[in-house]
């Protein structure tokens, strides 16, 4: 677990997330995706879908926030 993000914030967030996920995130240990490939390559999951998971994993998996007090937009838009 590591409770200090300071320098360990993803790249391609805007400065106000960055600040907000350096003071608030905390990451947990996950299980790796890798560790579970072959049993989804047999089951005919492309590899490509694997690989995106596995990229989302490395930069995402286990950051754990809270609640953002205001929402400043992005992508998606709360209505």
């Amino acid at each position: 677990m590591n409770l200090h993000l300071i320098n360990d914030v993803p790249d391609g967030l805007t400065r106000r997330a960055r600040s907000f996920v350096a003071a608030h995130g905390v990451k947990v240990d996950v299980r790796p995706v890798e560790g579970h490939r072959q049993w989804w390559l047999e089951r005919d999951i492309p590899a490509a879908v694997i690989d995106r998971m596995a990229a989302y994993q490395e930069r995402w998996g286990g950051l754990l926030l809270p609640p953002a007090p205001q929402y400043d937009g992005g992508r998606f838009q709360v209505q």
